[in-house]
């Protein structure tokens, strides 16, 4: 449980630095840098505080 705690602090940290950051090569060619929606893109410590606020599961997509 610790280690599950440790990876999922180490990742907010990774995603709060990388949303920071102008869009990658990645998303310029998908033209997906900033999507409409009802997610949260882009922004792990936003996600899992909307996540927390709602009460609903948080999905995480890598790629």
């Amino acid at each position: 449980m610790r280690f599950l705690c440790a990876t999922l602090l180490a990742l907010g940290a990774l995603g709060a630095r990388h949303s920071r950051q102008e869009p990658g090569p990645l998303q310029r060619g998908l033209g997906d840098a900033e999507p409409e929606g009802p997610w949260v893109y882009n922004d792990i410590p936003g996600g899992f505080e909307s996540a927390r606020k709602s009460g609903k599961p948080l999905l995480l997509v890598f790629r």
